[in-house]
């Protein structure tokens, strides 16, 4: 889905969500956030040595709700 590492769904993901789903734009960029926070808690949790794990998360779902509210 998409080009990796981009911070928004691109408009080819997002036209294709709107034309075959009855999700409306606010919804699926609502669900896109979720998601995205979900999958770096994910990543965090499951790969980064513990002791460094809870700072790693931090960092990044700090970046990360940066980036989404632009």
């Amino acid at each position: 889905m998409g080009s990796g590492g981009s911070k928004k769904l691109p408009k080819e993901d997002m036209d294709f969500l709107m034309e075959n789903t009855n999700f409306t734009k606010q919804q699926i960029k609502a669900w896109y956030s979720g998601f995205m926070v979900s999958l770096i808690s994910f990543i965090v949790l499951n790969f980064c040595r513990p002791k460094q794990g809870v700072r790693v998360a931090v960092v990044m779902a700090t970046w990360l709700s940066v980036c989404l509210s632009r």
